[in-house]
């Protein structure tokens, strides 16, 4: 998976890292006469408790009393604990990152156990706080407390501020803003609690759930530019979070649910999560900006996995991540205003009536996508699988109309494509992992483009064919892309793609980065969509035979009275 590659490449290069920069600090320089030093310091609390100066002699601005460590001043530089049991207090002093070719790891417990680190202002490391075991292995921390920091002005991009591997340890009270870095990240452990934090104005996630779980209360996230929460595809799942409606993004509380059925998600919600779940309802739900004007990125939106006979319908989202459905099935979506898109990797599933900018719907297969309003998008609708069904869609002013790759028996047909900068696109390369190397090829096959004749095809704006008998259909095939043919395309646009008008979205003050790989599962297909035709079209297409014009392509021609 692209997204796992991904995560695991990150966390390599972290591990990286860090045994580069043990390995430094660990090898006390040699001292000669008039030798200049940095102006920064790598001081460590060892194992026995002393206090070590890795620079030089002069004194460092702590002091012990016992096993408590209370700072007496701001310290520019990194601070490694070893010790167990101890008290680091930072009596809001700084710990600051100096600049230079000072390390960029702020404070390190390397796998202690009961350490506490409290009252500290971490700033301007690419990674603050990091709680691991020495070389990156092993246990981890575990039993810490992580208390009423502030952790800010880490640079860069895709870094950590608080790295937890461990067990048992209570990340509680903290003020993690304005970073160039994923809020949290919970690499490994378990019955970690995190509690009472605010996490804000971050450029990648607040929290990112890899293969570490925690118990989640009261925390607040705002305005974190890429979501609320990450997770690798295979901890939707497991291991199982503890995420209560206590937690609020954008000021609106989570809905986070397993294993539950036959419930309606309350519509204040501002990110529901619903796993293993039945006949859920999400109705009503509008997620856009908050309360001072500002984009809430933050907003993940509604995501279904591995949830079955399941309604989304009604709901407003201009911001966040916006629809999507992993591993699902049988799952209606209808009537929702989007400016954040639908992406489907699911099974017999409906997308009709909806109204979309700014980002289109993606779907896998065995999808059904009817009566949609597309505009102004990336890619209007881009098609990654088979048996799918497109129709009395009505797609303008979009970059690409629709985008093909390996897509294979798809009908569409009686959708209107208007002013599209490229009406449709097919997409042979991959542009991730394995594939850049390799250069494989991806044909998209076997898709027809009209119901034939007389239902006829699709309406394009660019056509300049012409209808002698005033059939409504013209004389002359469109050509699609490369071998891909309209042979009835239409003269008018399709009525009934005529949808109510699109209201005024509220455009993104500064759209959210996007990561260069996505988390994208293979589509999982299981069989033919039980959705029918004649379950969402008009009468007058309810006589199409979808199978048969899946199987069987008739060539061009429109004599009078035929059928």
């Amino acid at each position: 998976m692209r997204k796992q590659a991904e995560t695991i490449t990150l966390a390599s290069l972290l591990l990286t890292s860090i045994l580069l920069t043990a390995a430094f600090l660990f090898v006390k320089p040699a001292k000669s006469i008039g030798e200049d030093y940095p102006s920064w310091a790598r001081i460590a609390i060892m194992p026995d408790g002393t206090i070590m100066n890795y620079i030089d002699d002069s004194p460092v601005p702590i002091q012990r009393n016992g096993n408590v460590y209370t700072l007496t001043g701001d310290l520019y530089g990194s601070l490694d604990i070893e010790a167990n049991n101890v008290i680091v207090d930072g009596a809001m002093h700084k710990i600051q990152y100096p600049g230079g070719n000072a390390p960029s790891f702020g404070v390190t417990i390397y796998g202690g156990s009961h350490v506490t680190l409290k009252n500290t202002q971490i700033i301007g490391f690419m990674y603050p706080l990091t709680l691991n075991s020495f070389n990156g292995e092993g246990a981890g921390s575990s039993n810490c407390i992580i208390s009423n920091n502030t952790i800010t002005g880490s640079p860069g991009s895709w870094n950590v501020a608080i790295w937890v591997n461990g067990f048992n340890n209570v990340i509680s009270g903290n003020t993690i803003i304005g970073n160039a870095a994923i809020g949290i990240y919970l690499d490994r452990g378990s019955g970690n609690v995190i509690s009472d934090n605010y996490i804000a104005d971050n450029t990648v996630y607040g929290i990112s759930f890899m293969n570490g779980s925690a118990t989640l209360r009261n925390n607040r996230l705002n305005n974190n530019s890429l979501g609320a929460f990450d997770f690798l595809e295979s901890t939707y799942t497991s291991p199982r979070q503890d995420i209560d409606a206590s937690n609020m993004v954008d000021g609106m509380p989570v809905y986070y649910a397993v294993n539950q059925q036959n419930k309606t998600v309350p519509p204040n919600s501002g990110y529901v999560l619903l796993v293993n779940c039945a006949n859920m309802t999400v109705r009503g739900l509008t997620v856009t900006k908050d309360t001072s004007g500002e984009a809430a990125y933050n907003s993940n939106g509604i995501c279904l996995v591995n949830t079955v006979d399941s309604v989304i319908e009604d709901n407003t989202l201009t911001v966040g991540t916006g629809i999507s459905c992993l591993w699902s099935k049988n799952i209606s979506i209808t009537r929702n205003t989007l400016a954040t898109g639908i992406k489907l990797y699911s099974s017999n599933v409906s997308v009709t009536d909806n109204t979309l900018t700014t980002k289109g719907i993606r779907i896998g297969s065995d999808t059904v996508v009817a009566r949609n309003h597309i505009t102004s998008c990336d890619k209007g609708i881009s098609i990654e699988g088979s048996r799918n069904q497109i129709f009395e869609n009505h797609i303008d002013n979009c970059g690409i109309g629709i985008s093909l790759f390996s897509a294979n028996n798809n009908l569409i047909f009686h959708n209107n494509f208007i002013e599209n900068a490229q009406q449709v696109y097919v997409e042979h390369y991959s542009h991730s992992g394995w594939d850049l190397m390799v250069h494989t090829y991806y044909p998209s096959n076997d898709n027809a483009w009209d119901a034939g004749y007389p239902a006829g095809g699709n309406y394009w704006s660019d056509y300049n064919g012409s209808d002698a008998n005033g059939d409504g259909i013209g004389d002359t095939s469109y050509l699609v892309f490369e071998n891909d043919t309209d042979h009835y395309p239409l003269i008018a646009p399709f009525a009934s793609a005529e949808i109510q008008p699109l209201p005024t979205p509220t455009p993104n003050s500064s759209p959210a980065p996007t990561p260069t790989a996505t988390a994208e599962p293979t589509p999982k297909p299981e069989s033919f969509p039980t959705v029918p035709v004649a379950a969402v079209s008009t009468a007058s297409i309810t006589t199409v035979t979808v199978a048969g014009l899946l199987l069987t392509r008739r060539k061009r021609h429109k004599e009078a009275g035929q059928t």
